[in-house]
C-alpha cells in the first residue's frame, strides 16, 4: 500500500516470480536468513528471499501428493523447522493440515525435508476441514500461535464457512509440535458465523 490505510491506493513494486503459478506464499526466517515458501505443481517450494523485492537462484521442490497449498512454518523452541501446508481440497470434510520437517541445517536441501507421520490438524469437535493457516508470535514472543480456517454446520444442517480459529501451538517431549483436533465450542456459545469466537485455545 502506498498510504497507511492497507486496503487502499495498492500497487506493485516488482515481480518476484512473473508467470509462475504457485499457492499461498509464505515467508519465514530460519537462522538468520529469510526464506519464501509455497506450492508449485504438487510441490512445496522453498527459496531464499534475498532482499524483499528478489528471490535467490536455488530453490528447493519437495513433492508432496496430498498438498493443495498455503503452506506455513513453525520454529520451535530448540531450533527446529518445519512447515506445515493444507492437505487435499479446501472446504472438503477431510481437508487436514500437515508437517514436513527439517533434518538438516540447510532448507534449500530437497533431501533433508521428511514427512512428519499423521495428521497435525484434523477435523473433530463439530468443526471440519481446517486449511489455510499461518503463525505468529505472542506479543512476548514466549509463545507461536496458529490462525486457521474451518467449517460448521449451522442448526439447519448447512455448511457455514470460513471459521476463523485460532490456537497455542505446544509442542510434545519429542520436540514435535503437538497434533490436535479444533477446541471443544464454548458451552452456552450458540453464534455461528463471522463473530464466533469460540474456536481458541490458550
Amino acid at each position: 500500500s502506498n498510504t497507511s490505510d492497507s486496503w487502499s491506493d495498492d500497487g506493485v513494486e516488482c515481480w518476484l516470480q512473473k508467470d509462475v503459478a504457485s499457492n499461498g506464499p509464505t515467508v519465514f526466517a530460519y537462522r538468520g536468513r529469510t526464506y519464501l515458501a509455497c506450492a508449485e505443481g504438487g510441490a512445496l517450494v522453498i527459496r531464499e528471499l534475498v532482499s524483499d523485492v528478489k528471490l535467490g537462484v536455488a530453490a528447493c521442490r519437495v513433492p508432496l501428493a496430498d498438498l493443495f497449498g498455503n503452506p506455513f512454518a513453525v520454529v520451535t523452541p530448540a531450533g527446529r523447522l518445519f512447515i506445515g501446508y493444507t492437505a487435499g481440497t479446501p472446504m472438503t470434510d477431510d481437508a487436514s493440515l500437515r508437517l514436513v520437517e527439517l533434518d538438516g541445517a540447510d532448507p534449500l536441501a530437497a533431501s533433508a525435508w521428511k514427512s512428519v507421520p499423521g495428521a497435525y490438524l484434523s477435523k473433530g469437535n463439530g468443526f471440519f476441514g481446517p486449511c489455510e493457516a499461518s503463525t505468529f508470535p505472542s506479543p512476548d514472543g514466549r509463545e507461536t500461535w496458529l490462525a486457521y480456517q474451518a467449517f460448521e454446520h449451522d442448526r439447519d444442517g448447512q455448511k457455514v464457512w470460513p471459521v476463523g480459529c485460532l490456537e497455542k501451538i505446544e509442542f510434545g517431549a519429542d520436540g514435535r509440535p503437538k497434533p490436535f483436533v479444533p477446541v471443544v465450542r464454548l458451552e452456552g456459545d450458540d453464534r455461528v458465523g463471522r463473530d464466533r469466537r469460540d474456536c481458541i485455545r490458550s
